[in-house]
């Protein structure tokens, strides 16, 4: 009886087991759709790779004194900043670039403004509003007063460089910083870590960047503790060699602790639309940057690892656009708020070479720094 059931079953049983094999077949189809989706969002559209175009350099400059290892690079429209050949220094390095070359027009020693020990620093950017350079390292972020740039019969003249340490950051990473740029537009300064994934956007309000609370703090309680006068009566370096300057010094540092100017933290973007017509929401690159600028309503950073130069939205950090750099490391990336070469399309963009101890001008025509 159970033999003859199974050999010829009866209408409904049929059915069902017909139900069931469809069923089968779409179950499969469905999973061999994800399968696909899977598949195709992970790999990277060679349409696209191959359409990143290589930019040739327009000019490089040779910078005396650079070694294997500077990323700094501030341009002011006058004179290029940089460091010496170490990846953090507290010798600032003045350069005249003019369009027959480059010049060493002096160097600075960097110095706490407060007990005017040195300061290193890894990186810098130029402040136009203020006529002041933005120096970091570590989790320290500076305010850099340079006097003079003067030459004594024909030789460079060394001064120093007075830095008021300005605030604390709150990151991750490196303790080299990557890239600096400052905003003119909204009073704001952008800080890259060392080849790392994510940018760092600090406000820079009138009360941080105006008031120097530490330096106040300090002058008022060495008033306090040596009378008033002080500054007369020793030299800064009997000063810092004090054992109660000292700790006035720490006490200092924690005021900068409550000017955290943190606005937000932007992570690099792949635009959906170009990765995939599935996908709804851009996807997080996974790029690691260094060097960073300001482009109008873009951010320029640079990528080691695929050398490549590339131009972010800077509201949600979407990547825009892409360009081969033949770098062996990116410093510090320039903007040019005014042409550097003869005519308006001649230059708008400057990189600093980490390793080989150059800085490369180029013209990129969809980058817009004055905006």
């Amino acid at each position: 009886m159970s033999r003859q059931y199974h050999q010829n079953p009866s209408p409904r049983v049929k059915d069902f087991i017909k139900m069931g094999k469809r069923r089968a077949r779409i179950g499969n189809i469905i999973l061999a759709l994800v399968l696909t989706f899977i598949f195709l969002s992970n790999v990277p559209d060679v349409n696209r790779s191959s359409a990143v175009e290589y930019q040739e350099p327009i000019r490089t400059f040779r910078l005396p004194g650079q070694g294997n290892c500077s990323m700094a690079g501030a341009w002011d429209g006058q004179f290029y900043y940089s460091i010496d050949s170490n990846c953090y220094s507290s010798t600032l390095l003045i350069y005249k670039l003019n369009q027959d070359g480059v010049t060493l027009y002096g160097q600075r020693d960097i110095v706490d403004s407060v007990d005017k020990r040195p300061i290193m620093i890894s990186n810098l950017t130029w402040d136009p509003k203020r006529k002041k350079i933005w120096a970091a390292h570590a989790k320290s972020v500076y305010l850099v007063t340079m006097v003079s740039n003067a030459q004594v019969n024909g030789e460079p003249k060394t001064n120093h460089a007075s830095a008021e340490k300005m605030f604390l950051m709150e990151r991750s990473g490196s303790y080299a910083i990557g890239g600096m740029a400052y905003d003119v537009g909204d009073d704001s300064l952008y800080v890259v870590p060392d080849s790392h994934p994510r940018i760092y956007h600090f406000r820079l309000n009138a009360k941080i960047a105006e008031q120097a609370p530490r330096q106040a703090f300090f002058k008022r309680e060495l008033d306090k503790v040596l009378g008033k006068g002080w500054e007369k009566k020793w030299t800064p370096e009997q000063i810092a060699a004090m054992p109660v300057v000292r700790k006035i010094v720490a006490d200092s540092i924690e005021l900068t602790r409550d000017s955290e100017a943190l606005i937000r933290i932007l992570t690099p973007k792949e635009d959906s639309r170009i990765l995939s017509s599935f996908s709804r929401f851009p996807q997080v690159s996974k790029i690691r940057m260094s060097g960073i600028a300001v482009a109008g309503d873009n951010l320029i950073v640079g990528v080691n690892k695929n050398k490549k130069m590339i131009t972010l939205n800077k509201s949600d950090g979407i990547i825009l656009s892409e360009r081969y750099i033949d770098v062996e490391m990116f410093g510090s990336i320039t903007c040019l708020m005014a042409p550097f070469g003869k005519s308006p399309d001649e230059e708008n963009v400057m990189i600093k070479d980490v390793y080989g101890g150059s800085l490369q001008t180029y013209y990129v025509n969809d980058i817009q720094c004055h905006k």
